[in-house]
């Protein structure tokens, strides 16, 4: 008779075969496209906000068109590069490069939202009348429902200048905080069994079938928490 350990461990998901496929997004981190892209992003947040800064309330629909597939297109690059940059980074957490890395797309995107905070603001404020027009218009009609997202927050926004610093700050605010709670996390070894494995592995145990091999998950990260207490409470309690 087959207990209940042996039992889960000769059962097969499915779960063990899926991998992430990152090339998707880009094949490598630091090279190629990568690199290129992470180059250029700055340039092109620069170059979109002199262009459009003060305009929008008198942009004909093809101009806003235009400024809209442009200001999309340096969006979906950020989040091309911070997506595969944070995904790898999952997966090896305790790895320096990619931790380098992260932090140096992220202070790099910090500057790119610094530059496309007026699109939001601008939107925010332009009179009624201007604004109803581009909601009116066939030729933006793939982006009404993304205007009247950003105009239902009309109320909260702050100048132009107090958005960039809060962007500013973000670096060393809840983000930075959040960061290292990750950090935290990734570089804490748990022993199970005298073996020291990674917090991924006990939390896959700990939705393992069997009973006795979710308590020894258990046991083990209560016990590596405990370690943490101080600085992880100190976290949480700034969060």
């Amino acid at each position: 008779m087959q207990t209940e350990t042996q039992t889960a461990e000769s059962t097969a998901t499915g779960a063990e075969l899926i991998t992430w496929d990152l090339s998707d997004l880009y094949p490598t981190i630091g090279e190629g496209q990568f690199s290129a892209d992470f180059e250029r992003i700055t340039n092109d947040a620069d170059t979109f906000a002199q262009s459009w800064r003060g305009r929008l309330a008198t942009l004909s629909d093809d101009e806003f068109l235009s400024m809209l597939q442009q200001l999309e297109h340096i969006y979906t690059t950020a989040g091309r590069l911070s997506s595969r940059v944070y995904l790898e980074w999952t997966t090896r957490s305790d790895d320096e490069q990619l931790i380098a890395w992260l932090h140096r797309v992220e202070e790099r995107l910090v500057h790119v939202r610094q530059e496309l905070v007026f699109v939001p603001i601008e939107i925010r404020t332009m009179p009624l009348q201007a604004f109803q027009r581009l909601l009116d218009s066939p030729l933006l009609g793939h982006y009404r429902h993304w205007l009247e997202f950003n105009r239902s927050f009309a109320e909260h926004t702050l100048s132009e200048a107090e958005e960039r610093l809060e962007a500013e700050l973000d670096v060393v605010g809840i983000n930075a905080w959040t960061k290292l709670f990750d950090q935290v996390h990734a570089r804490q070894r748990y022993n199970i069994e005298n073996e020291y494995v990674p917090l991924q592995r006990i939390l896959r145990q700990l939705q393992d079938a069997g009973r006795r091999r979710r308590n020894i998950a258990a046991d083990a990260l209560s016990a590596g928490l405990e370690q943490q207490v101080p600085l992880l409470s100190y976290i949480v309690n700034w969060c």
